[in-house]
């Protein structure tokens, strides 16, 4: 397979990914006021990159607990960036980390290589989704209590900002790290961190908004505790190696803020709709890799 085609669809897969996801770090910062436009989108981007370069190495493992063998990236990331077309039109939270463990698991079955322990994967998708209520939870139930600033007070700017920051950080170990660890090689390591740039600028979606409309009413507090408490889920799995994702941590979050003055501030329709669509991705991506093996003549 030819290595500018597949640069450029690692690169549009890095833009789609980092434009949907850095929406839902974007939207808090770009709400408050608290920084401009072009502001906010280059903090993000940085925070992002750094956590990339720095980290993004620790997903490299991530494969060995779905497959023995050495996958074919092309039917990895064409499938993928199919699925990301469809659900970024439809301005739908995705998981990156779902889609491409999906897509590896249809190879693997393919090929007859899929490893028991990929169950650990499943396991961590849904502790990390409920780590981050618990944690949502807990920490706005402790802001509530003690709330004495204003809403615009230099404390809740320093929150957010920092908040922001680490959850830039998390998503570019985590899932762009993930993304990488897929084809390791200096091409997709450029192509990556160029639609890291071009996705952050110039990719918009409405992920942010979607979330704040549908499931909880999400107010500043709710943001800044949405973000910290998937970061702590985020980067705790990055360090174990494991693809989760920053999407299902920060829902995660905001429903544990909605726990906090009960279950009646919360959309459970809009809930379950969500986790339908957890469940359903991988399963989806696994079978459109196989399709797309039995038709093609690259094996």
């Amino acid at each position: 397979m030819s290595i500018i085609i597949l640069f450029l669809i690692v690169f549009l897969l890095s833009s789609i990914i980092s434009g949907n996801n850095s929406t839902l770090i974007l939207g808090p910062l770009r709400s408050s006021g608290i920084m401009g436009r072009n502001y906010s989108t280059l903090f993000v981007f940085l925070f992002i990159l750094i956590g990339f370069i720095l980290e993004g190495n620790k997903m490299l493992l991530s494969l060995n607990y779905i497959t023995g063998v050495e996958i074919i990236p092309f039917y990895i990331f064409l499938s993928s960036l199919i699925i990301f077309f469809i659900f970024t039109l439809l301005s739908y939270p995705l998981s990156a980390g779902m889609v491409f463990t999906g897509a590896i698991i249809g190879f693997s079955l393919y090929s007859r290589s899929l490893k028991l322990s990929t169950i650990f994967i499943f396991i961590s998708w849904i502790l990390s989704f409920a780590m981050s209520i618990i944690l949502g939870y807990i920490i706005y139930n402790k802001i509530s209590k003690r709330r004495k600033k204003s809403i615009g007070s230099r404390v809740t700017m320093i929150f957010l900002m920092s908040s922001s920051a680490f959850l830039s950080y998390t998503f570019g170990a985590n899932t762009l790290g993930f993304l990488y660890a897929i084809d390791p090689n200096t091409y997709n390591f450029i192509a990556i961190i160029l639609g890291i740039f071009f996705g952050t600028f110039f990719l918009n979606t409405f992920t942010y908004y979607n979330v704040k409309r549908s499931i909880v009413r999400l107010n500043r507090e709710r943001a800044v505790v949405s973000q910290i408490s998937s970061s702590i889920v985020v980067e705790i799995f990055t360090q174990l190696h494991m693809p989760v994702s920053i999407t299902q941590g920060v829902m995660g979050s905001i429903i544990g803020t909605g726990f906090s003055k009960g279950y009646v501030e919360i959309n459970l329709k809009r809930v379950n709709q969500l986790i339908l669509s957890w469940a359903i991705t991988p399963l989806f991506s696994a079978f459109m890799v196989m399709v797309m093996i039995m038709i093609s003549p690259i094996l």
